[in-house]
Formats: C-alpha cells, structure tokens, sequence
C-alpha cells in the first residue's frame, strides 16, 4: 500500500474546469480504490471567490483525503510551512512520495526530509523552469512531451500518461502513473540497499 501525497492548487469539487485537477481526480481516485491512501493539497477558495458551498478545511471524497490549505495566492507558502511543521514534528515520512501536478511553474520545495518528488506536466514549461524537476517526468498532454523534449529533456525520462477521453483510458493512465510511482520507490529502496564505497 502506498501513501500518496497529490500537490495541485485546484480541485474538481469547486465547479472549476481545470485540466490537473481533472486528471488528479480520474487518476488518483482509482489509484485510491486500490487500498493505497492518497491525501489531497488544495487551496482554500475565498468565501467571495467561493462557487456554491463553502467547502470544509479537511474532507474525504473519492476515497481521497483533502486538505485545503488557504487562498490561491498563499498555497505555495502555505505548502512549504505545512512540510516543514511535519518535519519539526518529527513526522518523517507520512507519505511514501509526492506527485506534484506542474502547470506553470514547479513549487519551491526543499529537496531534504522529504519524499521522493514524482512531476506531472500539463503544459509547456520555460527551459529554466524544466531543468529543476526531477526526473522521470510523466507527461499529461502531447504539448508537454513537446516542450520538455525541446528543452532537452530525454525521451527515457519521459512517461507518457495522457489523459483520458473515456472510462477504459483514465484506467490505462493511472496504472502508467500507479506503475511510475512504484518503479520509483523500487529504485530508491536499490539506492538505499547498496552500500556507500570508502573513501
């Protein structure tokens, strides 16, 4: 069973029509019903800027745990203070990896104490922006295959787990994105089991 932490500012509950949050929720939503446990980081829309419901700080729905951390504009603060409490806490290790859903721009994490960082692309990305993700890569659109292949990432770091038109698609793309996130903890767990050579 894996514990899967989802980094996307927007959600598919609030009504708007965003390409990430669409694809978290097909994907991850199956990757849930498989028993593996998958927790959410959103934004907390403000009750001026809020479509219908309010909706509460912490939820499940899906099978998927929410946690809305607070407006649009703070979510990359808010995101870092919240790893960084669980870090103070002594918290290591909640989650087994993260899956941070890039749009425009990746969010500035710190890469000690926390979990290995799986990226998914949805739109083309500037060079500077391409070359701080940490490779595989998976990829949610033909446009972003493009744009890292043309700021030089290589194909073999690219998975390409487009997203779906029907209900037998979205369930080809999360097993290429369940399968992502397991070969990556197999080749951690190799790192972590070969022994460092003297100096």
């Amino acid at each position: 069973m894996k514990r899967i932490l989802i980094l996307c500012a927007k959600e598919w509950t609030v009504g708007e029509k965003n390409i990430a949050a669409r694809y978290a929720h097909e994907v991850f939503s199956r990757i849930a019903v498989q028993k593996h446990t998958v927790a959410w980081f959103a934004h907390r829309p403000l009750p001026l800027f809020a479509r219908g419901a309010r909706r509460a700080p912490m939820e499940t729905r899906d099978n998927i745990q929410f946690a809305r951390l607070g407006p649009m504009f703070g979510y990359r603060f808010s995101v870092a203070m919240v790893l960084k409490r669980l870090e103070k806490l002594d918290i290591r290790n909640p989650f087994d990896i993260m899956v941070e859903c890039v749009e425009r721009s990746p969010l500035p994490l710190e890469e000690s104490n926390r979990p290995r960082l799986l990226s998914i692309v949805f739109r083309p990305l500037r060079a500077s922006y391409v070359q701080c993700l940490s490779r595989p890569l998976i990829t949610a659109t033909e446009e972003a295959t493009a744009s890292l292949q043309k700021a030089g990432i290589p194909s073999g770091h690219i998975i390409r787990a487009y997203a779906g038109a029907d209900a037998s698609d979205w369930n080809r793309t999360a097993g290429l994105v369940l399968a992502a996130i397991e070969n990556l903890e197999h080749e951690i767990a190799l790192r972590a089991s070969v022994p460092a050579k003297p100096i």
